[in-house]
C-alpha cells in the first residue's frame, strides 16, 4: 500500500524538494500552496494519510487549517506534521494543542522528516490511513484483533481530551496499558 501526503507549503522550491524526496520513499504526495488550496484537497477522495503542514500561508494560517482538520468527522484521525519557521517553545506548544502530531522546526533534515513521517505513520495505523475499511484490510495491522483497534481509539480519545475510562483501574484496556 502507498500512503499519501499532503504537502501545504506556500515555498514552491520546498515543495518540489519534498515531493521528489517522500517519491523516493515511495509516496504519493498532493501540494497545495495555500490554505484554501488545502482544505479543498481535503475534500477530494481518497484523503491524504497525513499532512504537512506550514504555519504561516498566505490566506489561513496553518494553526486555524489544522483546527478544521481536528473538527471535520472525515479529517480528524489524519496525522498532521507541522512543517515551520516558527521554533519558538510557544508556537511549538500551540501546534500540539491545536493538534500537531508532531513539530519540526525549519531548516529540517530530510532524513529525520521522513523518520518522523514513518514514525507517525506506523503509530497512526490502520485507522486512519485512507479512512476506508478496504484500505484497511489491506494494511498488515488491520487483521489484528479487535483489541488494537480499541486502543487506537482510547489513544485518540486521550488525544482528544475525552477521559477513555472514568474511574481508577476498572479494567479497562487503559488499565492493561499501564500495567504493561
Amino acid at each position: 500500500m502507498t500512503e499519501t501526503i499532503l504537502i501545504v507549503e506556500d515555498e514552491q522550491d520546498l515543495v518540489e524538494i519534498l515531493e521528489y524526496n517522500l517519491g523516493r520513499e515511495g509516496y504519493v504526495t498532493r501540494s497545495a500552496l495555500d490554505g484554501a488550496t488545502a482544505l479543498a484537497e481535503l475534500e477530494q477522495k481518497p484523503l491524504p494519510d497525513l499532512v504537512l503542514l506550514d504555519l504561516m500561508l498566505p490566506d489561513i494560517n496553518g494553526t486555524e487549517i489544522c483546527k478544521r482538520i481536528r473538527a471535520d468527522e472525515s479529517t480528524r484521525d489524519i496525522p498532521v506534521l507541522m512543517l515551520t519557521a516558527k521554533g519558538e517553545e510557544i508556537d511549538r506548544v500551540v501546534g500540539f494543542e491545536v493538534g500537531a502530531d508532531d513539530y519540526l522546526v525549519k531548516p529540517f533534515s530530510v532524513r529525520e522528516l521522513l523518520l518522523r513521517i514513518k514514525a507517525i505513520l506506523r503509530r497512526a495505523g490502520p485507522e486512519t490511513m485512507g479512512a476506508t475499511p478496504a484500505r484497511q484490510q489491506d494494511h498488515p495491522l488491520g487483521r489484528q484483533h479487535k483489541g488494537m483497534g480499541q486502543v487506537a481509539q482510547k489513544a485518540q480519545d486521550v488525544r482528544r481530551g475525552v477521559d477513555p475510562a472514568p474511574g481508577p483501574r476498572d479494567g479497562s484496556m487503559r488499565d492493561e496499558v499501564l500495567a504493561a
